[in-house]
């Protein structure tokens, strides 16, 4: 059944796409150099991050940079800007955990609309940016953008099916689309790459390496601390067990799990029952994700209830191949736009 199902679902992707290559769907186009940050796979491959390490990139080189996505799951109608420069406007329910927790650490205007293109025009009319940076925006093909990034993992490479037979949103193929294809350290080191990156190309695009970096384990005053007692994990993102992985290297003491569905929104209710069974079991310190954390917030008074600390481990991007390379690329495309 699932096979039939991605068989239909794969005929109105390629629709849509033939749509856009044909020049029959409309495409918008802002004043801002629009740089898109996307995967071809549901789930996590780390977006996020990266959206995060280059925006921090153009505010190094003094350029004036915007945030447009979706933000999945707010709950909002139309354009929200999450914050400014100065202030932060938005709440975590109402723009969705991923901007909300980028809002924190960058201070730069973000907007969210359902409508990605829509949150463009808005960053583009109001600030003016040298660069907007479009949050997940592959499949976004309604905003024109002038570097199309894609972040492609080993589980896209070999397990090729298109939803929900497997994890792609659209075919492998597709990843042709993009100038510039970052990938994981895991496939970077895989020997049958560069076979792998052929096959699918023919663009000649430039291939950059990623890294996730452990930062360490931050309290609720982003102090960064030490922690030798064992720990529950709590998290609800793409790749739960990607969380796992990088709480065992970082070498915590793993006693108990709680593992939930992307972008989950956690109820009282819940967060009092996950109190309870960490009590039961004698942990009394929980580590969640970045992202887990900026939801869990609001329910701080339970943990403290009870005795529990919360933390979160901090992780970072790092690009460890062709970085010089990937930088230039998007350097120059302000140098075009002011000549």
């Amino acid at each position: 059944m699932k096979k039939i199902i991605s068989s239909i679902y794969n005929v109105f992707v390629n629709k849509k796409n033939s749509n856009y290559d044909e020049g029959t769907s409309e495409i918008f186009y802002v004043k801002s150099k629009v740089i898109s940050i996307g995967n071809i796979c549901a789930g996590g491959t780390g977006k996020t991050p990266l959206t995060e390490t280059i925006a921090k990139y153009l505010l190094e080189k003094e350029k004036i940079v915007t945030i447009a996505a979706k933000g999945y799951k707010g709950d909002f109608k139309s354009d929200l800007l999450v914050r400014d420069y100065k202030n932060l406007y938005s709440s975590v329910d109402e723009c969705g955990d991923e901007m909300f927790m980028l809002a924190q650490n960058i201070n730069i205007p973000i907007v969210v609309n359902s409508d990605k293109y829509k949150a463009a025009q808005y960053l583009d009319a109001k600030f003016s940016p040298n660069f907007i940076i479009l949050d997940d925006g592959f499949q976004h093909r309604k905003l024109h953008r002038d570097l199309d990034i894609i972040i492609l993992d080993k589980d896209s490479i070999y397990n090729p099916f298109i939803l929900p037979q497997g994890l792609l949103r659209e075919p492998i193929e597709n990843i042709d689309r993009a100038d510039v294809i970052c990938v994981t350290e895991d496939l970077l080191s895989d020997e049958n790459f560069n076979q792998i990156i052929k096959r699918y190309t023919t663009k000649n695009q430039l291939i950059v390496g990623l890294k996730t970096i452990i930062i360490g384990i931050y309290n609720t005053k982003k102090e960064k601390i030490s922690i030798n007692q064992p720990v529950m994990l709590l998290s609800g993102i793409g790749i739960n067990s990607k969380f796992h992985k990088s709480c065992k290297d970082y070498g915590l003491t793993i006693k108990g799990i709680m593992e939930y569905k992307d972008h989950y929104k956690y109820t009282l209710n819940e967060i009092k029952s996950i109190a309870k069974i960490a009590v039961e079991d004698n942990i009394y310190n929980i580590i969640t994700t970045e992202k887990d954390y900026v939801k869990l917030l609001p329910f701080i008074n339970v943990f403290i209830q009870n005795n529990i600390k919360l933390y979160y481990l901090r992780i970072e991007t790092e690009i460890t191949y062709n970085k010089e390379k990937l930088f230039d690329k998007i350097m120059k495309l302000q140098n075009d736009r002011d000549n």
